[in-house]
């Protein structure tokens, strides 16, 4: 599947959408999906240091609205570039489940991975390795 500046593997047989920034593939309750937010100006990597509390505080206020909490943080490589990740965990429908967010900042757009998966994750560690810009 591919976006703007970007493309990834989706698991076979899951629906795939397609908005205008957002490209998703869901299962059920699993969902993997890759949204685009322009940045005003580029990003220079000389600043991760100070981008990485910002979006520390992006993730918590989603952990917030989804009623959850962040479980795990850590940096890491995707597309060869560094990229902060996040668990939230919480419940839907009553049923625990986690959202893998990944913050991944080149030029001028900011890339948003989002795994939604409840128990096994290997859908999710297959999409964020296929991750592609370009």
């Amino acid at each position: 599947m591919s976006g703007n500046g970007y493309r990834f593997a989706a698991p076979f047989g899951w629906g795939v959408t397609h908005a205008a920034r957002t490209t998703s593939a869901a299962s059920g309750e699993q969902l993997v999906s890759v949204t685009v937010f322009p940045l005003g100006r580029p990003f220079q990597p000389a600043l991760w240091d100070k981008t990485a509390p910002e979006l520390d505080r992006v993730a918590a206020q989603l952990a917030s609205e989804l009623g959850g909490q962040v479980t795990s943080q850590a940096g890491a490589t995707l597309a060869g570039r560094r990229a902060r990740t996040y668990d939230i965990s919480f419940k839907r429908g009553g049923k625990a489940v986690v959202e893998r967010i990944a913050f991944l900042l080149e030029g001028r757009r900011e890339y948003q991975l989002l795994c939604r998966f409840a128990g096994d994750d290997s859908a999710c560690r297959d999409f964020r390795a296929s991750f592609r810009l370009g």
